[in-house]
């Protein structure tokens, strides 16, 4: 209510600030013409926010009618120029018709496709598809943590890498005020792993398995301990893999909706009275 108050006051505003041969009949205001095309302040109400002072409106309001005569003048350039070869009402034409073909398919798909995957039909695809996943490089799920050499707490971090208590780790460490962070559920690439780790100690050829690993310099001990690994070239796991699965599933059943309706529609319109076929 209040918006439909402070437009109908700029409104109000904008008719007093305008000649008044601009003002219509219905109470519109015409803001700006560029040839036989003209601007309305009904057409931009909805740009004006209700919060500005009416110093700030009008601003606003001018900016508007500024960037519309702008758009306009070039558009009347840019027809000045068109090569006239240019086939418009056909360009047009088409990219009505890829609009309007693109609506259709999305309220087919929307109110047509079976989004329900299971996991045996992933499985199932997964059994007989996996070589396509082949994986360009190495994934990892691990954890890590950085600890200052020779910390007086060092005995205590120890226990806790030893016991996986991923938990305690983290809170022990973010008290220490020491670096730790864990990605044991979810893979990784071991380049996102390798970039928090100093290359003079840890490169690809040393983390490619699963297991412990322990590296220091003057400053830090470093402790990373890989639960699970994947390498490059490797068929991924199943989890890895898991959403993609899904969405070629899903883009299969898409593509196989929309193939059955142009088909369905085919067989029931293509030997119209409104289709000629001259090709036998």
């Amino acid at each position: 209510m209040y918006r439909i108050v402070a437009i109908l006051f700029l409104g109000v505003m904008v008719m007093s600030c305008v000649k008044k041969d601009t003002v219509k009949d219905d109470g519109d205001t015409l803001l700006a013409e560029v040839g036989n095309r003209k601007l309305y302040f009904s057409e931009i109400a909805n740009l004006m926010s209700k919060g500005n002072s009416p110093t700030d409106s009008m601003r606003v309001l001018n900016g508007i009618a500024n960037s519309w005569i702008t758009n306009q003048l070039m558009i009347l350039e840019a027809e000045r120029n068109m090569p006239k070869d240019l086939k418009l009402n056909e360009l047009v034409d088409n990219y009505r018709s890829s609009l309007l073909l693109y609506n259709y398919e999305n309220k087919l798909i929307n109110e047509y496709l079976d989004t329900v995957v299971t996991d045996v039909q992933k499985q199932d695809y997964y059994a007989e598809h996996k070589d396509e996943f082949k994986l360009s490089e190495a994934i990892a799920k691990y954890m890590v943590a950085k600890i200052p050499t020779n910390s007086n707490s060092t005995e205590d971090f120890k226990r806790l890498w030893k016991s996986n208590d991923i938990i305690a780790l983290d809170k022990f460490c973010n008290k220490q005020s020491n670096f730790f962070e864990s990605n044991d559920t979810e893979w990784r690439t071991l380049a996102e792993l390798l970039s928090i780790l100093p290359d003079e100690l840890f490169n690809s050829n040393n983390l490619d398995k699963k297991g412990d690993f322990h590296k220091s310099d003057k400053r830090f001990e470093y402790y990373v301990k890989i639960m699970d690994y994947a390498g490059k070239n490797q068929i991924p796991p199943f989890d890895y893999i898991d959403p993609k699965i899904t969405k070629v599933l899903l883009n299969q059943r898409k593509e196989q909706l929309l193939k059955n309706k142009r088909q369905q529609i085919f067989d029931k319109e293509g030997r119209g009275n409104r289709v000629k076929h001259y090709v036998q």
